[in-house]
């Protein structure tokens, strides 16, 4: 009885932490920078990305919100959404997107 208690309680212990982990990943954030869209012969969107005023590039994924995106082509944008991967490879979801200026 007493290691079925134990057993219990360490796997409740371990799904809290790994909420907490896994809530900490996925913590909406907020970019801003300049939309770059690529495009190929055909005219098909093939990748989009912001370029921040530290010229850092972050790729977008080109899911619906990430297509919208490319509609704002050489604009400033502010974007709300999640942001992955490593310095130099980052990849942002994007939830939200709102024109702050045009970029000459």
């Amino acid at each position: 009885m007493k290691k079925l208690a134990a057993l219990v309680v360490f796997c409740v212990v371990a799904l809290v932490a790994a909420s907490v982990v896994v809530a900490e990943e996925v913590k909406a954030t907020e970019l801003s920078g300049a939309v770059a869209v690529v495009k190929d012969d055909a005219g098909a969107v093939t990748s989009v990305s912001i370029t921040t005023a530290a010229k850092e590039t972050v790729a977008v994924k080109l899911d619906d919100e990430g297509k919208k995106l490319a509609a704002m082509e050489k604009k400033q944008v502010r974007v709300t959404g999640t942001v992955e991967g490593e310095e130099g490879q980052k990849t942002a979801t994007v939830q939200k997107a709102v024109v702050v200026e045009k970029v000459e």
